[in-house]
């Protein structure tokens, strides 16, 4: 039988409330195992994209990580001998893997950061009133959707020595001729693909800090216009710290994807001249494809993991530190 109180409301109305048995209350809220969880609808909504996810990402890093523990080469592929860790131990001790994972952080900090201080000062141009300023931002933003090897091919033609515009225009306006070995020389590959590079993904740091500036509250820059803040320190002071979990953001999207850049480099150099130009990923393709050894290749793939998520994190404390301690 259910008993009844009479407490007063919010209107000073008696209110009729019903009491709840000892039992009811104190008895525990009944578990549910694990398809009872498993088939809730948001879960069975996103399970398509968590299947698409498992199959392009986690199955080839499993596949990736078993084959480097095997002596997987191209004459062997299907009954390979189990090698254990010899693999990882003949990556280390190549003198080509670290030069290699040097182009590679030289090429992923100067890339960055250009394309980081290019897309800044755009974004802070096109954040004011302009005419035609949707033309202006849909031309700046054109080469992000150009297929990277055809990047790489349209500069192989421009930066050809004898028959590019670019060396000529270099050696005509400004007396400069590459010390007569190109713009892919050895002493200039390494920059030149860098600027490749810039040129092609400075838009998407534009895209993204331009959206940023657009969430910035007028009413706090107006008000340190007025406490007497402007221009640099009006932008480090204020602007730069309401955007920073949108530079992190960006940033860190730029850098995971810079360090697995392959199309436009095997384009213009392969690598080379000399493994001036060779990354990460250039140093795996010549391993599994040119050496032929697909165990080691598969052993430099999960390091690069290793290394690629380390410096995330880096980033992600970095950039996030003060939010992430905050919430603590």
């Amino acid at each position: 039988m259910a008993n009844f109180q009479v407490t007063p409301g919010k209107t000073g109305l008696p209110v009729q409330q019903t009491l709840q048995p000892a039992e009811v209350v104190n008895e525990p809220r009944r578990r549910q195992n694990f398809l009872q969880r498993a088939t809730r609808p948001q879960y069975l909504l996103i399970m398509p994209a968590i299947l698409v996810l498992g199959f392009i990402t986690i199955y080839p890093f499993l596949q990736a990580l078993r084959e480097s523990l095997f002596g997987v080469t191209i004459q062997n592929y299907f009954d390979a001998p189990f090698v254990g860790l010899q693999n990882y131990s003949a990556t280390l001790q190549d003198p080509t893997f670290w030069s290699s994972l040097t182009v590679s952080l030289i090429y992923v900090v100067a890339a960055v950061t250009l394309e980081f201080l290019l897309g800044l000062g755009l974004a802070l141009l096109l954040d004011r009133p302009l005419f035609g300023k949707r033309l202006i931002i849909l031309l700046l933003i054109a080469p992000m959707f150009v297929a990277p090897v055809l990047i790489g091919y349209s500069f192989l033609l421009q930066l050809d020595p004898l028959n590019g515009p670019i060396p000529y225009w270099l050696s005509t306006y400004l007396h400069f001729t590459f010390h007569n070995e190109g713009p892919l020389g050895p002493h200039y590959a390494l920059p030149t693909v860098i600027l490749v590079d810039v040129w092609q993904w400075t838009p998407f740091m534009l895209v993204l800090l331009y959206a940023g500036l657009q969430t910035v509250p007028q009413e706090v820059v107006e008000a340190a216009r007025v406490d007497g803040a402007h221009g640099f320190r009006l932008l480090l002071q204020i602007i730069l710290p309401l955007l920073r979990p949108v530079i992190a953001i960006a940033v860190l999207f730029r850098t995971v994807d810079a360090f697995r850049v392959f199309d436009s480099i095997h384009v213009l150099t392969d690598g080379g001249p000399q493994n001036a130009t060779s990354t990460i990923s250039v140093f795996i393709d010549h391993t599994a494809f040119l050496a032929g050894n697909f165990g080691e290749a598969a052993s430099i793939s999960v390091l690069l993991i290793v290394v690629v998520t380390i410096v995330a994190r880096l980033l992600v404390r970095f950039l996030f530190g003060q939010q992430i301690s905050a919430t603590r």
